[in-house]
C-alpha cells in the first residue's frame, strides 16, 4: 500500500511531466515542493510508487515518469476536478449552440477541447462496420414512418410517402416474414 505522502510524490511528478515533458527526479521534487523531506526520502517515496507500478523509469538513472496505472490514481483520486464556473459553463453552450447534426456537434467538440487545453484533440467514430439492428419500427400514417436503433451508434428516423396505408403494412408483413437481412440506404 502507498503512503499518503508517496500519493502527494506522485501527484507532483504527474503534474511536472506534464508540464515539462521530462522525466522528474527526486531532487527536481525537492526543489519544486515543500515536502519538508530530503531529496533521499522523496526517493524511497518513489520507490515504493514505482513497486505499485504506478511510475516507471525510461533509462537508467533518470527521473520518473507516471504509467497508465498512474495517471488513473491520479485522475480519479488526486486530480480534483473543479465544476465550471457559470462563466465556463455558458461560453461553452454559447460555443456549441444548437447543432444540427452529429459531425457538427463532434466538430465544435474538439475544437473547443484542443482551445482549452492547449493539446491535440481527436475524435473518433464508433465503427458501423458491423452494427447491428437492435429494433425498426414502422408507424402507419399517411407518410410511412420509421426508426431504426442500432446497439452502438444513433437512433435514425426517416419519413417517406406511400401510396396507401396498406403498402405500407403489406412491406411491413413482407419484410418480417424474410428470413434473409434487410438492407436500407439512409
Amino acid at each position: 500500500m502507498v503512503s499518503e505522502r508517496s500519493l502527494e510524490v506522485l501527484k507532483a511528478i504527474v503534474r511536472d511531466y506534464v508540464a515539462s515533458r521530462e522525466p522528474v527526479g527526486s531532487k527536481t521534487i525537492v526543489e519544486r515542493h515543500a515536502f519538508g523531506v530530503s531529496a533521499a526520502t522523496i526517493r524511497n517515496d518513489m520507490a515504493q510508487l514505482e513497486d505499485e507500478q504506478l511510475i516507471a523509469a525510461p533509462h537508467t538513472s533518470s527521473g520518473r515518469v507516471p504509467t497508465d496505472k498512474g495517471y488513473r490514481v491520479f485522475v480519479d483520486h488526486l486530480a480534483g476536478a473543479r465544476p465550471l464556473s457559470s462563466a465556463q459553463r455558458h461560453a461553452i453552450e454559447t460555443f456549441l449552440g444548437a447543432p444540427n447534426d452529429l459531425d457538427e456537434v463532434l466538430g465544435r467538440t474538439v475544437r473547443l477541447l484542443s482551445q482549452l487545453t492547449n493539446q491535440v484533440a481527436l475524435v473518433q467514430y464508433p465503427s458501423m462496420v458491423r452494427a447491428r439492428v437492435q429494433h425498426i419500427e414502422l408507424v402507419q400514417s399517411a407518410s410511412c414512418c420509421r426508426t431504426c436503433r442500432q446497439r452502438s451508434g444513433p437512433c435514425r428516423s426517416s419519413c417517406a410517402r406511400t401510396p396507401s396505408r396498406s403498402a405500407a403494412w403489406s412491406s411491413r408483413r413482407s419484410s418480417s416474414r424474410s428470413p434473409r437481412t434487410a438492407r436500407t440506404a439512409w
